[in-house]
């Protein structure tokens, strides 16, 4: 009798033991949802604000291959020697920010679902 007696303590102190660790893992999941939910809207603004920059990036160096004169961009794309062509170095910006960009969409794509 007195050994069916401490089973039942035992076993009644185990599922309290449990009830406790269950509440304390929603009261956990709760706080790491809100926190989540914060986190992810901070890098969303952060991704909005880092593209925005790159995509003016990328306007800008359009615009200064659009305003070249046709000569001026045919004798470059024929002779890409020249460290200071300023259709290398603006298509090479291009290129640089739509790689970026394209990088930081690609890693904050699974953690922003």
């Amino acid at each position: 009798a007195d050994e069916k007696l401490r089973a039942v303590t035992c076993k009644e102190c185990a599922h309290t033991a449990l009830d406790v660790v269950r509440r304390e893992e929603h009261r956990h999941m709760q706080e790491l949802q809100v926190q989540l939910r914060k986190r992810r809207g901070d890098l969303r603004r952060a991704c909005a604000a880092y593209l925005h920059e790159e995509r003016l990036c990328v306007e800008a160096a359009a615009e200064c291959l659009g305003t070249l004169p046709p000569a001026v961009v045919k004798n470059s794309i024929s002779a890409l020697e020249g460290e200071e062509d300023v259709v290398l170095v603006a298509s090479m910006a291009m290129q640089d920010a739509w790689r970026s960009a394209g990088a930081v969409l690609r890693r904050a794509s699974v953690l922003v679902p």
